[in-house]
């Protein structure tokens, strides 16, 4: 995972303090190197700019949903590279708040344009310890239906980890039933 973020919703904090964020040729040679290995990149990101710089970069992945407006090219970039996003929904506070409002749009958009999104957590970050319900919720409203929920959950949440053998129960897959 690489931190591609500058620590508040649409803004540049470590940049306008001085402090340096990956630049694109540098998240390009960390993806480089990182395949190279066979490992995949995961980006940490808060706003649109920094999951663009993510997006062009050629990460496999991105760690929460940006707080401002993903735009529709980005979106179906996303959807075209096949680039999962786990929400983490929950570590923004209370469900009324405008941030977590903003998140769950995004959400909703990419799931509505066919992309993939899986169920995750920040700990220690999120709301509350323990399994993620208020995540669950949070999806569900953002406009995921149960099914949405129940696949970002496993097989997204699969997806996103780059574990083909887990998420769903299908022959030759890893898979605990209760």
């Amino acid at each position: 995972k690489i931190a591609v973020e500058t620590g508040i919703p649409g803004g540049r904090l470590l940049e306008d303090a001085g402090a340096p964020t990956l630049s694109l040729d540098q998240i390009k040679a960390i993806v480089e190197t990182a395949h190279a290995r066979g490992v995949i990149v995961i980006a940490h990101v808060t706003n649109e700019w920094e999951m663009r710089r993510a997006v062009d970069g050629g990460v496999d992945g991105l760690a929460h949903t940006p707080l401002d407006e993903i735009p529709s090219d980005l979106l179906r970039a996303l959807v075209d590279r096949k680039i999962p996003m786990t929400g983490t929904l929950n570590i923004w506070g209370t469900p009324t708040n405008t941030v977590t409002a903003n998140a769950q749009r995004n959400v909703a958009k990419l799931v509505k344009a066919g992309g993939t999104v899986a169920m995750g957590t920040d700990y220690p970050f999120q709301v509350h310890g323990g399994l993620p319900i208020e995540e669950l919720k949070l999806m569900r409203d953002a406009g995921l239906t149960d099914e949405q929920v129940l696949l970002a959950s496993t097989r997204d949440a699969a997806i996103a980890c780059a574990r083909p053998d887990l998420g769903t129960i299908e022959l030759c897959k890893v898979a605990d039933m209760i």
